[in-house]
C-alpha cells in the first residue's frame, strides 16, 4: 500500500499552499499542489465525529447513476467502510469546518461494493480490480449527486494518455497541515504486466487513496470523465511507497459490471475469465 514510514496511505490523518515534500526522486517531476478542491471530490470518514477535526480515510468521487447516490473510492477502501458504524462520505471537504456548516452536506456510507476476487493491497493480477462503489445516503433529503454533480465512469484509453487529472487528500497532517485536496495533471503511462496505469506526480501520500483521474472537467456543469483511480499494485503505489508514484486500475467490463451491481444493490458474482482486458464499453 502506499505509505509514509508508519502511515499507510489508505489509512491516514486527513488554502492554497505550498506542498510539502520530505524527499523527491533525482529526476525532474512535477508535483501536486493545494488547491480549494471541486464539488464532487471529497474524503471518507470512518467516525462522523471527526469530521472538521479528524483524521480522513481515502478520497472518493461521486460518479454518475441511475440512483444518484454513487461514489467511486479504492477496493483497499472498502473494508474500513464497510465495518464502520458511522463511515461518512464530505464532498470538497473542509478542514476546520463542522459537519453542518460542510459547503455539499455528510453523506452517511451505506454500503461499499468491491469484486469478491480483489485482495486488498495485492501485488498480484487481481490488483487490477483495486474498484469499489459506494452507496451513500441523503444528506437533509438531497442525493449527494443533486448537490455536488459527477464524474461519468468512461473506459480507460489506451496508454498513454497525454494528460489526466489526479485529485486526493493527502491525511496526514506533516504533509498537510491542513487537509485540503490536492491536484496534478500530467500524463499517463502503463504499468508493465498489468491493466494499470502509471502516473509520475510528487506529493500523493496516504489518504489520496481512490482519489479520480478525471479528463475533460467542466466547472461550469460540474462535470466530466472519471477514466481511473488511485489504487491498483500495492494498495496504489511502488514497493518503496514513493509518494511520486501513483497506480490506477483500468477501467473495462470488469469496473462497469461492479458499477451495475452497485446501482441493482445487488452482491457482485465474478465472471470468467479473469481478467477482461481493458478498455472495453464506452461511459455509463
Amino acid at each position: 500500500m502506499r505509505a509514509l514510514p508508519l502511515l499507510p496511505r489508505l489509512a491516514t490523518a486527513g488554502c492554497a499552499a505550498a506542498l510539502l515534500i520530505p524527499a523527491t526522486p533525482a529526476q525532474a517531476m512535477p508535483n501536486a499542489r493545494h488547491y480549494g478542491g471541486i464539488p464532487m471530490v471529497g474524503a471518507f470518514f470512518t467516525n462522523s465525529a471527526d469530521v472538521g477535526s479528524g483524521r480522513t480515510q481515502c478520497t472518493g468521487s461521486v460518479v454518475h447513476s441511475p440512483t444518484r447516490d454513487l461514489v467511486l473510492t479504492a477496493g483497499h477502501c472498502a473494508g474500513s467502510l464497510n465495518a464502520a458504524h458511522h463511515a461518512v462520505f464530505v464532498p470538497q471537504y473542509r478542514f476546520g469546518t463542522s459537519a453542518a456548516h460542510q459547503p455539499h452536506g455528510v453523506y452517511p456510507v451505506r454500503q461499499a461494493f468491491t469484486d469478491p476476487r480483489y485482495t486488498p493491497n495485492s501485488r498480484g493480477r487481481d490488483s487490477d480490480l483495486d474498484i469499489a462503489f459506494v452507496r451513500v445516503g441523503p444528506a437533509a433529503g438531497h442525493a449527494v449527486e443533486d448537490r455536488t454533480g459527477s464524474l461519468t465512469l468512461t473506459a480507460t484509453p489506451a496508454p498513454p494518455i497525454r494528460s489526466v487529472t489526479m485529485v486526493g487528500y493527502p491525511g496526514s497532517a506533516a504533509v498537510n497541515p491542513h487537509h485540503s485536496p490536492v491536484t496534478c495533471t500530467t500524463s499517463a503511462g502503463r504499468l508493465p504486466g498489468f491493466d494499470q496505469l502509471k502516473v509520475v506526480c510528487g506529493g500523493y501520500y496516504g489518504g489520496t487513496s481512490g482519489g479520480p483521474l478525471i479528463t475533460g472537467y467542466r466547472g461550469s456543469s460540474r462535470t466530466g470523465s472519471v477514466v481511473g483511480e488511485i489504487g491498483g499494485y500495492n494498495g496504489g503505489g511502488d514497493n518503496r511507497n514513493d509518494h511520486w508514484i501513483s497506480y490506477s486500475p483500468m477501467f473495462g467490463q470488469d469496473a462497469f459490471d461492479l458499477y451495475q451491481d452497485a446501482v441493482e444493490g445487488v452482491t457482485p458474482y465474478p465472471p470468467l475469465p479473469y481478467p477482461t482486458p481493458a478498455g472495453i464499453g464506452g461511459g455509463w
